[in-house]
């Protein structure tokens, strides 16, 4: 999964962005069980990559997160 941001003119960095977005999404990625009509899914991350700037377009960067899910 990446999570995409543009670069930012003032205030705030990517970083701490990032952490703010990985702060909500990591906790329902984690060791997670949803349970639906169609059966009974888990996930959890696998790999944690982090930062990356993004060369193909100028200013951007991305965080990524490699997830396993599985259906039981």
């Amino acid at each position: 999964m990446n999570i995409h941001t543009q670069k930012l003119s003032a205030g705030e960095d990517n970083h701490s962005r990032f952490q703010k977005l990985t702060d909500i999404i990591i906790p329902l990625l984690d060791e997670t069980q949803i349970t639906t009509e169609n059966g009974t899914f888990y996930f959890q991350i696998d790999d944690d990559k982090g930062i990356f700037d993004d060369p193909d377009r100028d200013g951007m960067s991305y965080y990524n997160i490699r997830i396993e899910f599985q259906t039981l």
